[in-house]
């Protein structure tokens, strides 16, 4: 009985992120930023130093559209968010670095990207990004 669990659920979530669209990596209009690379990306939401380009700051999102959230750990990241909030905790425990700050929902996220000229969230491709630049599309494949 257990044998399909270990099947199925990894199948599920590929099925899932094959069905989800694309994530945009987004700051402000106003920011400096033009493009940012994955690795930039991964350094910023593990809260570590970037070895290439300016030292971004994460913005993560509490309400996100149909799992986009995960989805984005898993493209941008490679980890799952119960991995990510085990990475925390570890950085919370040692003193070497917290989670990055959470916007309430996509108003309070575009007002704190605009406040952080070097900050970067993600964003479903469906969703209203008025007032913010597209550094970088992670795919849905």
């Amino acid at each position: 009985m257990k044998l399909w669990k270990i099947f199925i659920i990894p199948c599920l979530l590929v099925a899932k992120m094959a069905l989800a669209g694309e994530v945009l990596v987004v700051s402000a209009e106003s920011s400096g930023l033009n493009s940012v690379s994955v690795k930039q990306v991964q350094a910023a939401f593990l809260s570590q130093p970037a070895d290439d380009g300016p030292q971004i700051v994460a913005v993560d999102r509490q309400q996100t559209p149909e799992h986009l959230r995960e989805i984005f750990y898993e493209k941008a990241v490679g980890r799952s968010i119960t991995r990510m909030k085990a990475h925390w905790s570890q950085l919370v425990f040692t003193g070497r670095g917290a989670p990055p700050d959470r916007a309430a929902d996509l108003d309070d996220l575009k007002k704190i990207l605009k406040a952080k000229p070097l900050a970067v969230s993600y964003v479903d491709a469906s969703e209203n990004t008025s007032g913010l630049k597209v550094l970088l599309r992670l795919s849905g494949e």
